[in-house]
C-alpha cells in the first residue's frame, strides 16, 4: 500500500508540476551541481549555505544522464513522493487506512503547493521521517543497538544535505533518549548507563557517515571557508538580512492569506501534545486490540508523541527567520501526522482537549484546501504551465506557443521536457549562447549591488557558462560588503569576462529586513560601468560588453 501511495503521489506531482524555473532558488542548486560536476568543491570554490550532498547527488546524475532540469525535477519529485509515502506509513501504524490516506493527502497538497524544486529540504525531510522510524523501532525491539546505529547513520546523511536539520534531528533524538530513560523506573546509576550507551551507539552511527566527508574536505580545502559560509554568515547576518514577520489574521477571503496560517499549526500541535502529557497521558484509553499490526506497537504511542513533539519543536526554529509555509514545512509534515493520529486514537475525558484537537485539525484542513486551490488556479488557470496542461493541449496553451521556438533549441532547460523562463531571460540566454564560447566565464549581477534581495543564478546553468566568481550566489549583507565586492572584482579581472548580464526584476521588492537597506558600497557597480558598456537590453535584462583596453 505504501508503494502505491508513493507511485500515485509521484504521478500526480509530475502532472501538476510547474514548468517555469525559479531563477534564484532552483538556479542555486542547478548551477552548484554544474560546478561540482566540473570539479569544483563547495565552500572552497563557491559560496554555499547548503550541505554538499544535494550538489554531489545531482552532479552524479548529470554525469549519467546529461545536465537538464528534467533530471533535477524527477529527483525532487521522488523525494516529495517519498515524504507523502512516509506520512502514510507513519499514520497507518496507529490509525485506519482511511486516516492514513487523509494524512498523505494533506502532505501531498502542501508539496504540490510549495512550488520550489531542487531544495535539499525535501531529502532532509524524508530522511528525518525515515530515520525517526528506525530510531523509535529501536525501543520496540528492546533498545536494538543495530537500529540505533542505523538511525544515527541516517541522521548523518541528513547533516550532509542540510546541516541545521541534521543537528535538529540529532538534538530531538538525544532528548528523547534522556527523557525516555529518566522518566521511567529504576536506579539512577542504571538509567545513566543506559542513556550513555544508547546515545553513544546513536552518535557512532552519525560519526561513521559524517567523518569521511569532513576529512576529505579538510584534505583539499581550508576550514575557514566552511566556517564562514555555514556558521559565521548565518549566525551574524542571516536573521537581519532575511527576517519576515508572522502572518496576520486575514480580514477578507484571501486564499494566500488563509493558507499562510498553516505556520501556526505546529505551535498548536505542540500545545496539544503538552496538554496530553501533563493531563491525559495516564488516563485509560480505548482497547488497543484494534490497532494495526506493525513493528511499532500501539503501546508505544506515548513514545511516538514524545518523539514527534520534539521533532516539531526543533524543526520549528528553522522557520522563525522567514515565516512562510515552505520554511515551516519541515515542522508542518510531522504536525499533520500527529494531528491525524490524535484525532483517531485518543478519546480524552477533557472536553476542551477534544475541541482543541478538532479545531486544530479543522484549521489544518482549511489552510490546506486554500493552499491547494490557490496553487491550482495559479498553475492551471492563470499560467497554463503545468505538465498536464501541455498533455491536454499540445504543443501547449496559447500563452506558451510563442515559446515553442525556445523549446526547440538544444538547452539544459528543455532537454527531455521544456521548462520555461520569462521572455527577457530567453533572449539574454540566447544572446550569451551565440556571442560567447563554452570556455568563457559569465557574471550575472544586479543594476545595483549595494542592496540585494536575490539574483539570477539559473542563467549560468542555462548557458552552461561557469560563474566568474565564487560569490555568484547573492545574499543580503554579503555581496553588499566592500571586502566581498573587492574580491569579486579581482576574480572578474583575473580572467576577463566578455559579457556581464544585469537583471533588474527584484528592484522593487521591499521586505522589512536588511535586504531593503543600501550598504552604500558601490565598488562593483563602479567597476562594471568603468570597464563595460551596455550593448543590448531585453526588458529587465541588460547586456554589458567588456571594453577593449
Amino acid at each position: 500500500m505504501t508503494l502505491a501511495v508513493f507511485l500515485n503521489a509521484f504521478l500526480l506531482l509530475f502532472l501538476g508540476m510547474f514548468r517555469s524555473c525559479n531563477v534564484y532558488d532552483e538556479g542555486l542548486i542547478l548551477t552548484g551541481a554544474m560546478r561540482v560536476a566540473a570539479g569544483a568543491v563547495p565552500y572552497r570554490d563557491f559560496y554555499a549555505n547548503y550541505g554538499p550532498a544535494q550538489f554531489y547527488l545531482l552532479a552524479g546524475l548529470f554525469k549519467l544522464f546529461g545536465p537538464s532540469v528534467l533530471v533535477e525535477r524527477l529527483l525532487d519529485l521522488s523525494f516529495k513522493a517519498g515524504i507523502v509515502a512516509a506520512c502514510f506509513a507513519w499514520t497507518a501504524v496507529y490509525c485506519r487506512k482511511s486516516s492514513a490516506l487523509l494524512a498523505a493527502a494533506l502532505c501531498w497538497t502542501w508539496l504540490f503547493t510549495l512550488i520550489w524544486y531542487g531544495s535539499p529540504l525535501m531529502p532532509a525531510t524524508l530522511l528525518s521521517l525515515a530515520g525517526s522510524g528506525l530510531f523509535l523501532s529501536a525501543w520496540v525491539n528492546g533498545r536494538s543497538s543495530r537500529r540505533l546505529l542505523a538511525a544515527g547513520a541516517v541522521t548523518g546523511l541528513i547533516v550532509l544535505f542540510r546541516y541545521y536539520v541534521g543537528f535538529g534531528v540529532l538534538l530531538a533524538h538525544l532528548c528523547f533518549i534522556v527523557i525516555n530513560d529518566f522518566h521511567g523506573d529504576g536506579r539512577s546509576r542504571l538509567r545513566l548507563r543506559n542513556t550513555a550507551l544508547s546515545a553513544g551507539q546513536y552518535l557512532a552511527g552519525t560519526a561513521i557517515v559524517c567523518t569521511p566527508p569532513a576529512l576529505i574536505y579538510l584534505a583539499v580545502a581550508p576550514l575557514h571557508n566552511f566556517v564562514f559560509d555555514i556558521i559565521t554568515y548565518p549566525r551574524e547576518y542571516y536573521g537581519h538580512a532575511r527576517r519576515l514577520p508572522f502572518p496576520g489574521i486575514p480580514h477578507s477571503i484571501d486564499l494566500l492569506a488563509v493558507s499562510n496560517l498553516v505556520v501556526y499549526i505546529p505551535i498548536l500541535a505542540v500545545g496539544i501534545l503538552l496538554f496530553f502529557f501533563f493531563s491525559e497521558r495516564d488516563r485509560p484509553r480505548p482497547d488497543a486490540a484494534s490497532a494495526p499490526a506493525s513493528s511499532i506497537r500501539h503501546e508505544h504511542l506515548d513514545q511516538f508523541f514524545l518523539l514527534f513533539g520534539l521533532l516539531i519543536l526543533v524543526f520549528y526554529g528553522k522557520g522563525l527567520v522567514r515565516v512562510d509555509p515552505f520554511q515551516m514545512f519541515l515542522s508542518i509534515a510531522p504536525s499533520l501526522i500527529v494531528l491525524v493520529v490524535l484525532s483517531e486514537r485518543l478519546r480524552p475525558r477533557n472536553v476542551l482537549f477534544r475541541y482543541a484537537v478538532a479545531a486544530t485539525l479543522l484549521l489544518t484542513l482549511l489552510t490546506t484546501a486554500a493552499a491547494g486551490l490557490g496553487t491550482a488556479i495559479k498553475i492551471f488557470s492563470r499560467y497554463h504551465s503545468s505538465v498536464l496542461a501541455e498533455l491536454v493541449s499540445p504543443p501547449g496553451p496559447a500563452s506558451l506557443r510563442n515559446l515553442t521556438s525556445w523549446c526547440g533549441v538544444p538547452n539544459p532547460l528543455h532537454t527531455g521536457l521544456c521548462f520555461l523562463v520569462d521572455p527577457d531571460h530567453i533572449k539574454a540566454i540566447q544572446f550569451i549562447d551565440t556571442h560567447t564560447s563554452p570556455g568563457d566565464q559569465l557574471f550575472v549581477g544586479l543594476p545595483h549591488h549595494d542592496r540585494i534581495w536575490a539574483n539570477d543564478i539559473l542563467t549560468y546553468f542555462a548557458t552552461q557558462r561557469m560563474p566568474a566568481t565564487r560569490w555568484y550566489h547573492f545574499d543580503p549583507d554579503l555581496q553588499t560588503r566592500a571586502d566581498i565586492q573587492r574580491e569579486m572584482i579581482h576574480e572578474i579581472e583575473s580572467e576577463p569576462v566578455p559579457y556581464i548580464l544585469l537583471d533588474s526584476q527584484w528592484e522593487n521588492i521591499r521586505e522589512p529586513n536588511d535586504s531593503s537597506e543600501s550598504s552604500g558600497v558601490t565598488l562593483l557597480d563602479d567597476f562594471i560601468r568603468d570597464n563595460y558598456q551596455q550593448v543590448q537590453s531585453f526588458g529587465e535584462m541588460t547586456v554589458w560588453q567588456r571594453e577593449s583596453p
